[in-house]
């Protein structure tokens, strides 16, 4: 990639955004942490920009977040990094929008999935992609898997921590695959997750639970995930003979003992009429 021409300071007002800046407005609110150091130390590290004919306007490439904060300051200047007009393709942009904002502020996994997919539609190879951004390319391929998934709705969710990637690909798992059902399923769960604040285990349980059945009453929903806020938390200690006994038949029957234990006490509550099997 070729070297900037100059850095120097320019005029905020000379300056336009570019398309292919990967930050969305919603990601550049916020600035008040920033604006305060600024407004103290300055801006420590120049604005990315190319020259745009006849050389009186600048196209913003890298900044967003610098650039927002120093209008909001009232300031007329920003130091920046200057690219001739036409000594950058639209593909050098990208990378370089996205390889900086990287570096210095990691994106949301929404964004992440989506600049991701984007450059691999750029670049046309996924080899090339890993080595331009130094990722896995396992993490290139989930990123395209989880693409054809992400619909408005799921990328707000997993750029607010609502949904994660994790518990996507459950949902895809469990969904078969169908990206109306995937879709159905995370709106019908996201509701009752934000109903009862839950976390954890119990927001996977939400989202494995109404994607094997999207049509599942939200009471039937939320009675799934109050099992799993209590599961895993009961611990027994039992005397050697008991604990040899239950290994024993555990073999003989289930193969697994944390299933037979299960079993055991799922019967005796129910014959004391104190949980409802139906």
């Amino acid at each position: 990639m070729v070297k900037p021409k100059i850095t120097t300071d320019i005029k905020l007002d000379s300056i336009e955004i570019s398309k292919q800046n990967v930050r969305d407005r919603d990601e550049i609110a916020g600035l008040e942490d920033l604006k305060l150091s600024i407004s103290m130390y300055g801006v420590l590290q120049p604005i990315i920009a190319i020259e745009k004919p006849p050389g009186d306007k600048f196209e913003l490439i890298v900044g967003q977040r610098r650039f927002r904060a120093c209008q909001e300051l009232g300031m007329k200047d920003i130091p920046a990094r200057i690219y001739e007009a036409g000594s950058l393709t639209e593909q050098d942009k990208m990378i370089l929008s996205l390889t900086e904002n990287i570096q210095r502020r990691p994106l949301n996994k929404g964004s992440e999935i989506r600049v991701i997919t984007k450059l691999y539609d750029n670049l046309g190879t996924a080899n090339k992609v890993v080595n331009i951004l130094g990722i896995s390319p396992a993490k290139v391929s989930e990123s395209l898997n989880l693409e054809r998934f992400m619909t408005d709705d799921i990328q707000n969710l997993l750029d607010e921590g609502w949904l994660n990637k994790s518990q996507l690909k459950t949902i895809i798992k469990n969904a078969e695959g169908d990206k109306n059902r995937v879709e159905k399923a995370t709106k019908k769960a996201i509701q009752t997750i934000k109903k009862g604040d839950y976390i954890g285990k119990q927001r996977t349980r939400a989202y494995e639970t109404a994607a094997n059945d999207p049509n599942i009453s939200e009471e039937k929903l939320e009675k799934k995930i109050e099992e799993r806020r209590y599961e895993d938390r009961v611990f027994i200690d039992l005397p050697y003979e008991y604990a040899k006994a239950l290994k024993k038949a555990a073999k003989q029957t289930t193969g697994d003992i944390k299933d037979l234990i299960v079993d055991i006490i799922r019967s005796w509550l129910s014959d004391q009429g104190l949980v409802d099997e139906k």
